[in-house]
């Protein structure tokens, strides 16, 4: 039993697992991250629940086999953009239909150990308990297609002293229990020209609807990003800042070794955001200048995003010659193979909420040179290599990165490992989340 601020109450606590499956950044990672530590706290005291992605009949709990079971997770957990059986006109009609429903309460269901343990495989997260997942009986649509004049959805919390949702889908919870967002950034209101105009209006719908309850708690990756959205939502809000895990899609045993590559890494999404394209275009105008030697060479691991599909394109078909080296959608093993030989470690970004792939570099000893913006000056400190919005400081600070790489001492690179165990541990963020729920 975990007692709440020493008078004997049992926490209870519902976490939303929707997002460990969809995303193209760390949120799917930081889901999981935050699943694995609240279920070391609380243990079967937590409990997880799944949004579907598609639209789904509302089962009949009586009469729900394992295979119903099966269907109806499947759905929940399907990581594209969302399917039925039925014909898209009629699913379509469906949605609408339920998102204009006056009756808000929205049930959940408790799968099987079998059908339960097959989904949390699937979310790559096979060592929580097989008896504590819920599966929600509201698809994801509804819930931003429900009219502003009606209130929103709200799940059946009753029992739990909190429910933590990732990001902002728009929901209620039962009146005693504490409503919990984790909410990486608001890039989607501040930095509207680096989305697709169709997930700016969802997510704006989503951001307004969570705002007009002020009891909610949110709970930020930065300090940056959290004194914005003070200064931007109102400073009455209940905030607080809990950094993401680093590292957790990664073996314990890292190796820091002397990097003899000469190899620079960019680990992000391929979108508008993130620069890539800048970045090639600073690394082959060093290497023309003879600013850095002519076998470096650029690895950059990242999914197709969204508003850069030439750009995607040409990177699978490698158009920008033998040293430029893409892989699409890599896994985490790929991704610890090229850290472990990368020398540097580039991060371009406009804007950011956290800022993952500069600190997983620091694990692997990459040096970090990145975009001179809020997030990664709070998170790297004195680490950090940083330039300005030109191109010419980018130059420069590849340079400057590759001059510090070649003197560092194993000694050295360990100095930017520890530094990320230190402040971005499993233990130490795991502390942070039972100091919000527990004491």
């Amino acid at each position: 039993m975990h007692s709440r601020k020493g008078i004997g109450v049992e926490v209870r606590v519902l976490y939303d697992l929707s997002y460990a499956s969809r995303g193209l950044s760390g949120i799917p990672s930081d889901t999981r991250s935050i699943a694995r530590m609240l279920s070391t706290i609380f243990g079967s005291n937590c409990d997880f629940i799944i949004f579907p992605k598609s639209y789904v009949p509302r089962p009949r709990r009586s009469s729900l086999s394992p295979i119903g079971q099966a269907t109806y997770s499947g759905s929940a957990l399907r990581a594209n953009s969302g399917r039925s059986y039925l014909p898209s006109s009629i699913s379509s009609i469906l949605l609408i239909i339920q998102s204009i429903s006056f009756i808000r309460a929205v049930p959940v269901f408790k799968l099987d150990r079998i059908t339960s343990k097959s989904a949390f495989n699937f979310l790559l997260l096979p060592n929580l308990s097989a008896t504590n997942l819920r599966v929600a009986t509201l698809s994801n649509g509804p819930r931003f297609a429900r009219p502003k004049v009606l209130k929103c959805f709200k799940v059946k919390t009753k029992g739990y002293n909190y429910f933590i949702q990732q990001q902002i889908d728009p929901i209620a919870v039962s009146r005693n229990t504490k409503h919990v967002v984790r909410l990486h950034d608001f890039l989607p209101i501040t930095h509207p020209q680096f989305f697709d105009p169709i997930a700016v209006k969802a997510f704006q719908y989503g951001l307004e609807t969570m705002l007009k309850n002020k009891e909610i708690i949110w709970v930020f990756d930065t300090k940056a990003t959290s004194t914005e959205f003070l200064q931007l939502f109102g400073t009455d809000r209940t905030v607080h800042v809990i950094p993401c895990e680093v590292g957790s899609n990664f073996k314990e045993d890292i190796e820091i070794q002397v990097k003899d590559e000469n190899l620079a890494v960019v680990l992000n999404t391929i979108e508008p955001r993130k620069n890539v394209l800048k970045v090639i275009e600073a690394f082959k105008f060093a290497k023309l200048a003879q600013k850095l030697p002519q076998d470096y060479k650029l690895a950059i691991l990242g999914s197709k995003g969204w508003q850069e599909e030439s750009l995607y394109l040409k990177l699978v078909k490698r158009g920008f010659g033998h040293d430029v080296i893409f892989k699409d959608s890599p896994s985490g093993d790929e991704i610890a193979d090229v850290l472990r030989r990368g020398k540097i470690l580039i991060s371009a970004s406009s804007a950011e909420g956290f800022g993952l792939p500069p600190l997983e570099g620091m694990l692997f000893g990459c040096i970090p040179v990145v975009s001179d913006i809020p997030q990664h000056r709070e998170n790297l400190g004195s680490h950090g290599i940083f330039f300005g919005e030109s191109k010419s400081e980018l130059i420069d600070a590849l340079i400057e990165g590759h001059a510090k790489a070649s003197i560092s001492t194993v000694q050295d690179l360990k100095v930017l490992r520890s530094y990320v165990h230190k402040n971005f541990s499993s233990l130490h963020i795991s502390q942070l989340w039972k100091k919000l729920l527990v004491t």
